[in-house]
């Protein structure tokens, strides 16, 4: 039923031409019963098939740039102009494990970006409404997993109808080779740490701090293996609660802790599956979430064990995998080197003994 003088809900049909074929029309109807002059229902018909190719066109158009976006690995946002997204590609789902939707038409959100990234963003942006034609952006996002990732971006003014609407990002996930360079990085500046180490646990505190370098672990201990008993014992930390180190300072031989090092297989993942017993107050409060964990032998013997953990992530990536196995091997080459040269020096002190006696 249509209500006085209020137009009714457009209605799309086809007319048949005298030529046989159809012309698609579109028409409104408008209740003017009681209307001095016309007391009947008006209706206005017109034909529509101009509006239904571009329609048409329009549908094809954007199914396009779906079918693009959902492919492309790059990261596309855009903002309107005061730097809000108005839009995330689909990547964003492959690449961080958020869904696009949840992000728009807000601010920049602390859950995706850093802090310090909103700000260098912000002024980005900034800079671009204020005439910009473009903008190089090296900017990191949370990952749904707790790591980061790293993109290298372009931002560029969006003009429509000559008029400036917004900002476009397109940026290309560039973690993995930030990762590599990274790991260069700490193996080189680590060689030349080394160098000026006197003693083992100079050695292996540098070499702690190395690996904590490496994105999103922030805490970790090297254990070495007393050679004659077999236990291990936590030479250096960072990262951890005093009473949570004083918890886990010693592991006797016959421990499952020993006995699975001793294995010589790395583990990586939480902290929960590793840890004997399961339930533990002290290591509950302790909150860590991931750890890595990387038996160090030298002659088929253990001689230590060097464990990094993150009280932040939920997993550690292949790529960081690969530089802390590195990193910990270093451990076994410190620990050679200082054992050969106490014993030399223990060997050059008994021929001593004997040629002055």
């Amino acid at each position: 039923m249509y209500t006085r003088t209020n137009p009714g809900t457009p209605t799309e049909f086809r007319i048949r031409k005298a030529d046989g074929s159809y012309l698609y029309v579109e028409t409104i109807a408008t209740n003017l019963i009681g209307v001095p002059g016309i007391n009947g229902i008006v209706s206005t018909t017109r034909p529509i098939e101009e509006r239904r190719k571009f329609d048409d066109a329009l549908k094809r158009s954007e199914e396009r740039f779906r079918g693009i976006t959902e492919r492309i690995s790059d990261l596309i946002i855009i903002t309107d102009p005061e730097g809000t997204p108005t839009y995330l590609s689909p990547s964003v789902r492959k690449i961080l494990g958020y869904s696009p939707e949840g992000y728009t038409k807000a601010d920049l959100h602390p859950e995706l970006f850093p802090d310090d990234d909103i700000i260098m963003i912000g002024h980005a942006i900034k800079r671009i409404t204020d005439g910009s034609p473009e903008e190089q952006i090296e900017f990191r996002m949370k990952k749904t997993d707790g790591s980061t990732a790293i993109f290298e971006g372009i931002g560029r003014p969006v003009i429509e109808d000559g008029i400036y609407t917004g900002v476009q990002v397109i940026a290309r996930d560039i973690t993995r080779r930030k990762n590599a360079e990274n790991s260069l990085r700490i193996q080189h500046d680590l060689v030349l740490d080394l160098n000026q180490c006197t003693s083992l646990e100079d050695t292996c505190d540098r070499i702690l701090s190395a690996t904590l370098q490496i994105g999103g672990l922030d805490s970790g201990g090297i254990y070495i293996s007393n050679p004659v008993t077999g236990a291990l014992d936590l030479l250096v930390s960072r990262g951890l609660s005093p009473r949570f180190v004083s918890h886990v300072l010693h592991f006797d031989q016959d421990t499952s802790q020993v006995s699975w090092a001793r294995a010589g297989i790395p583990y990586y993942g939480t902290y929960a599956d590793l840890r004997q017993p399961e339930t533990d107050e002290i290591r509950d409060k302790e909150d860590i979430k991931t750890v890595a964990s990387i038996p160090v032998l030298h002659e088929g013997k253990l001689i230590a064990l060097v464990n990094v953990a993150s009280h932040t992530q939920d997993d550690i990536p292949p790529a960081s995998r690969q530089i802390l196995e590195t990193l910990a091997s270093e451990v076994g080459g410190a620990v050679d080197r200082i054992r050969s040269r106490i014993m030399l020096s223990d060997s050059e002190e008994r021929y001593r003994s004997l040629v002055e006696n």
